[in-house]
């Protein structure tokens, strides 16, 4: 069998992968081995001690009673979970050492969180918009919902979640504009909906999301729109939508026969 990368997604659902075979957390039960997993996977290029993972895998307990045997338990399962990939490329896939272990840095891995990264980061830096364009959607498309969604509640998931969730609005940021522009208000709408899953008061979200939907001519949706805006930032932050927001809401009103204005509605 030719030899190529093993493929980890870490954004959204968390599975590992190697041609047919794939290991999805969705199927395992056991929450530590995948906490593991993630663990060495994301930081793959180091060795992590022994310490360091009973302080990860166990942080709400107060001392974990044989800490050191729960845990070479966890890699004994951890192994057992991944031979099936381990024994198609006949190496191990963890190794260990006296200092500690780390994911197998002789094994291609193909990780979405650094794709996903890079991705924008090249956007970034290119001057042609279309190009940017280009690598802006191949990032957005890599983005299938928050980091490691189904393993989120330890301290290190949550401080990466939010980290990568805030890469995630700020090339939506750069991105909307780009697609907008070309008329594509479809993938705006899409991608908008997603968007505010993550983010439900991003003001400016909602506005690529109203205007996407006004220029596909679905003024209702768009209306229903500001109004689930404006009802949300009144009832949990106490403010109304901008005045621009504002503008635009009744912009939809105007071309709609369907909805007459009404300052109170606003």
């Amino acid at each position: 069998m030719e030899h190529t990368s093993i493929k980890v997604q870490m954004l959204g659902a968390f599975s590992i992968s190697y041609h047919d075979v794939v290991l999805d957390a969705n199927k395992n039960r056991s929450r530590k081995i995948w906490q593991l997993l993630a663990y060495l996977i994301y930081n793959r290029n180091r060795v992590i001690s022994q310490e360091e993972l009973i302080d990860v895998l166990w942080e709400d307990s107060d001392g974990q009673d044989n800490a050191s045997g729960a845990l070479n338990t966890i890699f004994w399962r951890t192994r057992q979970a991944l031979s099936p990939i381990a024994d198609l490329i006949d190496q191990n896939l963890i190794v260990r050492s006296k200092t500690g272990c780390m994911w197998n840095p002789d094994v291609p891995t193909e990780v979405d969180v650094s794709d996903f990264e890079a991705f924008y980061q090249k956007g970034k830096s290119l001057e042609d918009e279309d190009l940017r364009l280009d690598e802006f959607r191949k990032a957005l498309a890599l983005y299938q919902g928050s980091f490691l969604e189904k393993l989120s509640g330890s301290t290190w998931n949550n401080m990466v979640s939010v980290y990568y969730n805030n890469i995630y609005l700020g090339l939506l940021v750069e991105a909307l504009p780009l697609i907008q522009e070309r008329g594509y208000f479809e993938e705006v709408e899409s991608l908008c909906q997603t968007a505010l899953k993550i983010d439900p008061y991003n003001e400016s979200i909602y506005q690529y999301l109203m205007r996407g939907l006004l220029n596909q001519n679905k003024y209702e949706e768009a209306a229903a729109t500001y109004e689930k805006l404006r009802d949300n930032l009144s009832s949990q932050l106490g403010i109304t939508p901008s005045e621009e927001t504002q503008k635009l809401y009744r912009e939809i009103q105007k071309n709609s026969s369907q909805y007459a204005v009404s300052p109170a509605m606003v």
